[in-house]
């Protein structure tokens, strides 16, 4: 999976912004960052999000993103260092499953089309990982493609098509509060919308 998205990481944003930017900005928005805080960014694509979580955790903040693509790392190191606030952005290549970081490092979990990349296998681990970095009380913001029940037709065929096509297709829409809640988290708010047809959750859940 990582030499796909390196390969991919040249064209990645201009592939998505149009059709993933406004869904992204709900989820900036939900997560409202604050000044002083540190956050984390969980597969930050070509990173275009960094320089507006470092926007709002000012001077005495940082922002944190981790990927597993060293593709996709170059792209945000672009963004790193064409931003005026870069030195507030600190990039690490690593797996989410397994993050580099001490318990209760972070105020606030950003990830955006990334929850629904992993297995049903690995997912549980991924989540732990997040709340085991994420100080009490700390939030997390999960914007994903959503499975609602009954799923609609959009949904049932674009998961037909990802069974043909999971590399392809990676993304697989998921019951994302329900997820969050299995693994300890507690949603307070849920926002939807649709990303070309899709219907897409953003989820502002906390650690307790």
């Amino acid at each position: 999976m990582p030499s796909f998205y390196d390969r991919l990481s040249p064209f990645y944003e201009r592939l998505t912004h149009y059709f993933e930017g406004p869904a992204r900005e709900m989820g900036l928005e939900l997560l409202a960052p604050a000044a002083g805080e540190r956050l984390l960014e969980i597969g930050p694509g070509s990173g275009g999000m960094l320089p507006r979580l470092a926007e709002g955790v000012g001077p005495a903040g940082a922002v944190h993103a981790l990927d597993l693509s060293a593709g996709m790392l170059a792209a945000c190191q672009k963004h790193r260092q064409a931003s005026p606030l870069g030195a507030r952005i600190h990039l690490c290549q690593g797996n989410a499953c397994q993050l580099p970081y001490p318990a209760a490092n972070f105020d606030g979990l950003y990830l955006s089309f990334t929850l629904e990349l992993f297995t049903a296998s690995t997912m549980p681990r991924l989540l732990a990982e997040c709340r085991r970095v994420l100080r009490p009380g700390g939030r997390l913001v999960a914007v994903t493609l959503y499975r609602p029940d009954p799923p609609p037709l959009t949904v049932r065929l674009y998961t037909a098509l990802h069974r043909r096509w999971p590399k392809q297709l990676d993304c697989r829409p998921i019951q994302t509060a329900t997820l969050l809640t299995v693994a300890g988290f507690l949603p307070v708010q849920e926002q939807t919308t649709s990303v070309g047809g899709l219907p897409v959750a953003i989820v502002l859940a906390r650690r307790d």
